[in-house]
């Protein structure tokens, strides 16, 4: 699906977000709350946009993941765990962030 004419600018900045991959990296919160910042607006009203759309298909279907073991050391793993709980992101989103920056600077 790609942008409609019918669109808001409100549900067009919502799907670039979303085409980018913002939402997914950065989470629908912190993305509706900038671009209610962009619009002027407030985020709430932009989070109840997001999830309408959502809802009602705006979206193609979420990609499909694979389960993954991974060891580390129980100090790296308490560092992490400390780190998503000051970022409040969770342990497997800054996993994913590290990956995606490891294969940007191949």
């Amino acid at each position: 699906m790609a942008i409609q004419d019918s669109w808001n600018s409100t549900e067009k900045e919502i799907y670039k977000a979303w085409q980018s991959g913002k939402i997914e990296l950065l989470g629908p919160s912190k993305v509706c709350e900038e671009i209610a910042n962009k619009l002027k607006t407030r985020a709430d009203s932009i989070r109840s946009v997001y999830a309408r759309m959502k809802r009602y298909g705006a979206f193609p279907q979420k990609k499909e993941y694979i389960q993954l073991s991974l060891r580390m050391p129980p100090e790296m793993h308490e560092d992490l765990r400390d780190l998503a709980y000051d970022k409040k992101k969770s342990i497997n989103s800054l996993l994913l962030q590290g990956v995606r920056y490891v294969l940007r600077r191949k």
